[in-house]
């Protein structure tokens, strides 16, 4: 079993790890850029509400009792104002605002309202009514209000013409100021054929009846709104847990209240954006229009949570989803390349050592040959054997120089840095010239050479190299052949097949051909003492120019194939 690297496995890690913390500090830091961005343009938003509370609240002509006192209606229009502005915050800005008089009493707060028509002064008379609904509903009613209103403002907000839309009923008795109907029903919107638009009623979806009026045949005005004309839920357009949210903070609805003087030791318009739960106040006038004197003697409390991090992390959510699938596929990238390089750099190094173990055994042969050579010559008198063992000494030094001048040769290739002539070269003449080189193998063998021509296989590259590599392919045909066997050649335009009649190569060796100093099995016989490197030097020289080289058994021995990739 083929053990891992455990360089290869740490890079791996590394590589992992690297990008998980690069995702990690990039998310984070792009998180808190956009917390940053938001607080801000936020806040100044907050500011521009408390603003708009200000002006509406001192542009409303002021209402007083007979003891000079702010009327019920005066406030309750208050509370409408301060109510009404928090739709225009979203769902991570909570603001709940309080005015408080000289002596630091609460007047009017933030709050859910429900009136009976949307609060308006006609004729200098207020024309509607604060009515507190949980009074009147259980908490499982009201819930079902709520539903009914959180569907309705979606719908509104959508800015699409939807299919059906829910509608209020109310009847108010304005002299017992007592709710006395309220009721929701479900209308659908359609177009008919001339493209007019009709609304039709599909039924009630919630009513109620004030039990104390059952029966009694009394005719009550009643006003027919969408929701959005007067009930206020703030923070409800968001989804019931944010309503939850604003309802439950403490912070919001916890206003300052004390005397006059622990008031004016307060500096005026002051605004604490420090964090993300303060308090900011703003003094404002409330008097008759026509006096010309300004002196502010009530206070706008607004307390302010923010969750600036949650609105970053909601409004990124596709960016982290898409940052990890673009640092996913780098880290991918990389490690697809890290991997290669690493096993490419492996199996160098793996061939560099066989390299050295198969010189090393095959120098180690025809060295002990010289050694025993020279010392047979020392104790041998005869100069006639003597003449001998320098003679094959000389033969065992050009076997080693030969296998030096392929080593470097090898080392060349391998070094990818050799550069090859570019020339047309005709694969025909190249075997035809290297056939000539062997032709006295040939007739001492016997061989019959078949050839057959259909069309020149022409390429572009390096003719000595190719040289080479072509006489390692016949000089196997032939060396490997048997006596008065055959050897066929077919020359196509792509493509060029050389067949033998040598014994098959067992199939366990067939993969392992082109592998450097790889010798088959001995039971294949040849009259060359072959090193193993011919067949691997042919397919790394066909590989620089393209070209693919196969090696199988065939019907009557082993085929080599030449052709395109």
């Amino acid at each position: 079993m083929k053990k891992k690297s455990p360089i290869l496995g740490n890079s791996k890690l590394y590589i992992i790890l690297g990008f998980i913390f690069l995702y990690i500090v990039g998310m984070i830091l792009i998180t808190h850029l956009t917390k940053e961005q938001y607080s801000q343009e936020t806040l100044k938003q907050i500011d521009n509400v408390c603003n708009l509370m200000i002006a509406d609240i001192e542009d409303l002509e002021i209402i007083k009792n007979e003891d000079g006192s702010l009327s019920d209606y005066y406030l309750d229009h208050m509370q409408y104002i301060l109510s009404v502005h928090t739709e225009q915050l979203d769902q991570y800005a909570f603001i709940g605002a309080g005015l408080l008089d000289p002596d630091g009493n609460l007047l009017a707060q933030t709050s859910d309202c429900f009136f009976d028509e949307k609060p308006t002064h006609r004729d200098g008379k207020p024309s509607f009514h604060l009515i507190n609904l949980h009074e009147y509903f259980t908490e499982e009613e009201e819930a079902i209000v709520r539903d009914y209103y959180y569907q309705e403002k979606q719908q509104n907000l959508s800015n699409v013409i939807s299919n059906k839309r829910y509608v209020l009923y109310v009847a108010y008795d304005k002299e017992k100021e007592d709710l006395v109907h309220f009721y929701i029903k479900e209308r659908e919107t359609r177009k008919k054929a001339d493209g007019a638009v009709i609304e039709v009623p599909l039924g009630f979806v919630f009513d109620w009846m004030n039990s104390e009026y059952i029966g009694k045949d009394i005719a009550f005005p009643a006003f027919e709104k969408s929701f959005e004309s007067y009930m206020i839920y703030p923070y409800l357009q968001h989804g019931e847990k944010y309503w939850e949210i604003w309802k439950s903070n403490s912070h919001l609805h916890n206003y300052f209240e004390g005397t006059e003087e622990e008031w004016l030791r307060r500096e005026r318009n002051v605004r604490y954006y420090e964090k993300y739960e303060e308090t900011f106040l703003d003094w404002i006038y409330l008097g008759d229009n026509s006096e010309k004197t300004y002196d502010p003697n009530y206070v706008l409390v607004t307390n302010i949570k923010l969750y600036p991090w949650q609105a970053a992390f909601d409004q990124l959510q596709e960016i982290y989803l898409y940052s990890a699938c673009f640092v996913a596929l780098c880290m991918a990238i990389v490690l697809y390349f890290t991997d290669k390089t690493t096993k490419k750099q492996l199996q160098l190094e793996q061939t560099r050592r066989d390299f050295t173990n198969a010189v090393a055994h095959e120098l180690k042969t025809p060295i002990a040959i010289v050694r025993n050579l020279f010392e047979n010559m020392e104790r041998e008198t005869s100069e006639e054997k003597n003449s001998y063992y320098r003679q094959e000494g000389i033969r065992q030094t050009e076997v080693m120089d030969d296998l030096i001048k392929e080593m470097i040769f090898i080392s060349k290739i391998d070094s990818d840095k050799i550069k090859l002539r570019q020339e047309t070269i005709s694969i025909l003449s190249i075997l035809e010239d290297q056939l000539n080189k062997l032709e006295p193998m040939i007739d001492e063998k016997n061989l019959h050479l078949q050839f057959w021509k259909e069309e020149d296989f022409t390429i572009i590259g390096d003719r000595a190299y190719l040289e080479k590599a072509v006489f390692n392919l016949l000089e196997n045909a032939v060396s490997y052949n048997r006596p008065d066997g055959r050897i066929s050649i077919r020359i196509e335009k792509d493509t060029c097949l050389i067949e033998n009649t040598a014994d098959p190569i067992p199939e366990e060796d067939l993969p392992h051909v082109f592998d450097m100093f790889f010798t088959s099995n001995k039971s294949r016989k040849s009259d060359v003492n072959h090193k193993g490197l011919g067949l691997y030097l042919a397919k790394r020289i066909l590989d620089m120019h393209g070209l693919r080289l196969t090696i199988s058994n065939s019907d009557i021995g082993v085929q080599v194939t030449l052709n395109r990739k």
